[in-house]
């Protein structure tokens, strides 16, 4: 029983320790990889399209959203403070 939860659990530990990370230490290449990981997912729900739909889209939903707020928080430049001699 423990034993299967495990197995069930081990592929998104990485996915939750690269989450945890990304959110206590934001990381361009962290950012990527979660993009990358999210949107291949959706993609691969999406093309693996079959009748019903009741469990198409909340499996498409569950990595679209992702995605998407991914692609909005998009990184941006950290700007610098300049100091100014007045």
């Amino acid at each position: 029983m423990i034993g299967d939860l495990l197995a069930l659990l081990f592929p998104y530990l990485p996915l939750v320790v690269l989450c945890v990370a990304q959110f206590l230490r934001p990381t361009l290449l962290g950012w990527f990889a979660l993009t990358a990981l999210f949107a291949s997912y959706t993609v691969a729900v999406a093309v693996s399209f079959q009748l019903p739909t009741g469990d198409y889209v909340p499996f498409l939903l569950i990595g679209g959203i992702p995605t998407i707020g991914l692609l909005w928080s998009w990184p941006r430049p950290v700007e610098r403070m300049q100091k100014t001699d007045q």
